[in-house]
């Protein structure tokens, strides 16, 4: 079950055939924040959720707006190489940019809130693949701080970063809502079973 609570909004089913500029499918944040970029494009845009906004995925998510995934960045060098490994970065450090600019443009009130990210070992044997993900951060710029859990845990080694943030997902995709909700049609409920090509045009 999730903590975080769902949000009232006009529930809108498509029950009929229609054609669009742009068709989105799914009404999470990805489908939302997709939406927001568009709507001052001058298309015709439609959303597609299969239950209701927010309801998937979204719902069920962490509060973190964070760039530190594990061991993502070592795991990505050692099968795709260093470079791959910093660009995947820099798309989360931007994306970080992103919501932090949005959430401040819009005046979004979703308890948006400066808070460290922590990642650590619990075996021994982690240590060195932690060390691994410490140097690599270390190499493209990002401020690590060595530093022990604020929790009383049994773990082995682990390091912090301070410019992560921490929201409420569903306050803040509720504000994301309201701004798009006049210009984009929303439909809930209603279910893409297939995508097909026909004559350079989609249709579900």
């Amino acid at each position: 079950m999730s903590i975080w609570k769902s949000f009232l909004h006009d529930k809108k089913t498509l029950n009929e055939n229609k054609k669009v500029d742009v068709l989105i499918i799914g009404g999470g944040l990805s489908g939302l924040l997709t939406a927001y970029y568009l709507k001052d494009k001058n298309l015709n845009i439609s959303i597609l959720e299969a239950r209701t906004i927010g309801s998937g995925v979204t719902k069920n998510t962490t509060a973190k707006i964070t760039y530190l995934q594990e061991r993502i960045y070592s795991r990505i060098s050692s099968f795709l190489g260093q470079e791959t490994s910093k660009v995947y970065l820099n798309s989360q450090l931007k994306a970080i940019k992103e919501y932090k600019k949005i959430i401040e443009k819009e005046n979004i009130d979703c308890d948006f809130i400066k808070t460290p990210s922590y990642v650590f070992s619990n075996t021994k044997k982690e240590i060195k693949k932690l060390n691994k993900e410490i140097n690599f951060l270390k190499k493209e710029g990002i401020k690590i701080e060595e530093s022990p859990l604020p929790i009383n845990t049994k773990y082995y080694s682990s390091f912090k970063v301070e410019d992560t943030y921490t929201f409420n997902p569903l306050k803040f995709l509720n504000g994301i809502y309201d701004i798009i909700k006049d210009k984009i049609n929303i439909y809930e409920n209603t279910t893409v079973y297939d995508v097909k090509k026909k004559n350079n045009k989609f249709i579900c």
